[in-house]
């Protein structure tokens, strides 16, 4: 009786022991992940990994938009380890917020894109979030 509570112990802490390697090792649920993306207007932050663009129009005008980023992310100068996100004017109607992260694994990273862009009905917001190994993937131009 006693072997099989510590064989069934020994499996639970290797199951357990490989199921942390695999979490670290992925990186997508380890802490500090300060380039995930807030959504407009909720600010409800992005978890998950977004490769295709996802795109939103709202009747907001293009400033209240950019109103509501400025205040919400932590926009720094490029390479600041205390503020992540970077502003970049693309063009007079045309901001894209970009951050670059790595994770505490050292082995994997985030990418944050949020673009927003006046159009004639009002405001377009394009979010994604990426993710690489190694270097992080630059948000689309």
């Amino acid at each position: 009786m006693r072997v099989r509570v510590w064989a069934i112990l020994l499996i639970v802490m290797i199951l357990g022991v490989c199921g942390a390697g695999a979490v670290y090792w992925d990186g997508y649920w380890l802490p500090g992940k300060p380039c995930r993306p807030i959504r407009y207007p909720t600010g409800e932050t992005i978890g998950e990994t977004l490769t295709d663009p996802e795109s939103v129009d709202t009747p907001h005008p293009f400033e209240e938009v950019t109103r509501f980023y400025e205040s919400r992310l932590p926009i720094g100068q490029p390479g600041s380890q205390t503020k992540p996100w970077e502003r970049e004017l693309v063009s007079k109607s045309m901001i894209r917020y970009s951050c670059y992260a790595a994770d505490i694994n050292g082995m994997t990273a985030e990418t944050g894109c949020i673009t927003v862009n006046k159009v004639s009905a009002g405001t377009r917001i394009v979010t994604m979030l990426l993710r690489g190994e190694g270097a992080s993937p630059p948000c689309p131009s």
